[in-house]
């Protein structure tokens, strides 16, 4: 989930030429605002991507692990 939305911001940001980012910062009033604005969204945006991924794959690690020893215990059980 969290590899879709950063491809999803990726495929944005290569679809704006970096001239246009610059010239939204140089007509800004405040420019240090304007690349604070930028910079905190990306991290923001990959920050929380990369930890809904984590939790993701943990939970089907989980899950994997328990269906497993669930299957072992069935079998021992029955021999």
């Amino acid at each position: 989930m969290g590899a879709a939305l950063g491809v999803a911001l990726t495929f944005a940001l290569i679809s704006v030429p970096a001239v246009h980012v610059a010239d939204l910062i140089d007509h800004s009033m405040e420019r240090w605002t304007t690349i604070f604005v930028i910079l905190c969204t990306l991290v923001a945006t990959f920050g929380v991507d990369a930890t809904l991924t984590g939790f993701l794959l943990l939970m089907i690690d989980r899950d994997t692990a328990d269906s497993r020893s669930h299957t072992e215990t069935d079998r021992a059980g029955r021999g």
